[in-house]
């Protein structure tokens, strides 16, 4: 068979075919520098004219940096590879020798993988802890200011004396020199905000109601509590004042003046056996206290206990102004007996007690 004929073009006289062969040879050897079999191995000169015409400028990379096809085994310890520059494809990766330039080019890289991997590392962790603080019902666990932690923000020397300042006045009656010295302290301080509700709700101010409410939710929750259940029992609703003390009861359950306040809106209710609980508890909490005596007292003597009212006397240290007193509170319970409940919640209004000096919470108890 004629080998022209499988290869096509192959008998034409072309430019190519034309050149001569050891050109050809020399154009082999620049595209497969692989050197022959050592058994075909020859010299081979290329002509000049092949040198000028079918050499091309190599590219050179930056110095101290070149580049390393995959497979490619490059110089041994004169330089190190950069680790994942390499990619499937066979595409070059960054080879840096041990210059200045290439080992600062090695630290770059380095830093930048490190900072990826770092960044991987806290999303996964966030991702954890945000699952991890789902509750059962879908909502998260967040930080929350408990009222009953009792930790209320310090105060500064000077607003110590200040605020003593204005709780003396309020101890003598000047009511209004006190306000005027609790308006110039900041309103963001809890304690202030309460001091300033008392004196108005002495004052009659419904001022009062909205500054004891925005103490809910704080550290002095309680005596937020407190104030709203003296403001509704002084307005005659004893069933809310009653929602509002049990509440504040349960905030500080060893506060003496809310348990007093509290009988007392059971004593207006006619809920004796919780009044007269409630009684005992503040004065077993503070004995040194009268007033939840004198309101015991008041008790025994509507329920014709003579012999009990005058052992409690006995014991409490009771004058003889404080059980008349009793008496006569006693009389207009009895009288108020048969009318409805709305007219004997207007029996025994509430009472003010002098402001403490130290605890500075509100007592309260039964008006003669």
């Amino acid at each position: 068979m004629d080998p022209c004929r499988l290869r096509p073009g192959a008998g034409r006289r072309t430019a190519q075919n034309r050149r001569p062969a050891g050109r050809r040879r020399a154009e082999r050897h620049l595209r497969d520098p692989q050197p022959a079999h050592p058994s075909r191995r020859r010299r081979i000169e290329v002509p000049a004219d092949a040198q000028a015409t079918d050499r091309r400028p190599t590219p050179y990379p930056p110095a101290g940096i070149h580049f390393q096809t995959v497979g490619q085994n490059v110089g041994g310890d004169d330089g190190v590879s950069v680790p994942g520059s390499a990619d499937r494809a066979g595409r070059p990766r960054v080879y840096c020798h041990k210059s200045g330039a290439g080992q600062l080019a090695l630290l770059y890289i380095r830093l930048i993988q490190g900072r990826q991997r770092l960044m991987k590392a806290a999303i996964a962790v966030l991702g954890f802890l945000m699952l991890g603080g789902c509750a059962g019902d879908g909502r998260m666990f967040w930080p929350q200011t408990s009222a009953q932690s009792g930790q209320c923000p310090k105060l500064t020397s000077d607003q110590e004396f200040s605020l003593n300042l204005a709780q003396n006045m309020a101890d003598e009656g000047r009511l209004h020199a006190s306000l005027a010295n609790l308006e110039g302290m900041p309103d963001s301080l809890g304690e202030v905000r309460l001091r300033k509700a008392r004196v108005l709700r002495l004052l009659g101010s419904h001022e009062a109601e909205p500054l004891y409410r925005s103490l809910l939710g704080t550290c002095r929750a309680a005596e937020g509590e407190h104030g709203l259940g003296q403001l509704a029992a002084a307005r005659g609703d004893n069933a809310l004042a009653q929602q509002h003390l049990l509440t504040a009861s349960k905030l500080e359950p060893t506060d003496e003046k809310i348990r007093n306040d509290l009988g007392v809106v059971y004593l207006n209710q006619l809920k004796l056996e919780q009044a007269r609980f409630q009684f005992l508890t503040a004065m077993e909490l503070k004995p040194s206290d009268s007033l939840a005596a004198v309101n015991l007292a008041t008790l025994l003597i509507y329920q014709n206990n003579w012999t009990q009212a005058a052992e409690l006397a006995t014991r409490a240290g009771l004058t003889p102004e404080q059980i008349t007193d009793a008496q006569a509170r006693a009389a207009k319970i009895g009288k108020a007996q048969t009318t409805p409940l709305a007219s004997v919640e207007r029996v025994a209004p509430l009472r003010e007690a002098p402001l403490p000096e130290q605890t500075d919470r509100q007592s309260t108890g039964v008006r003669p």
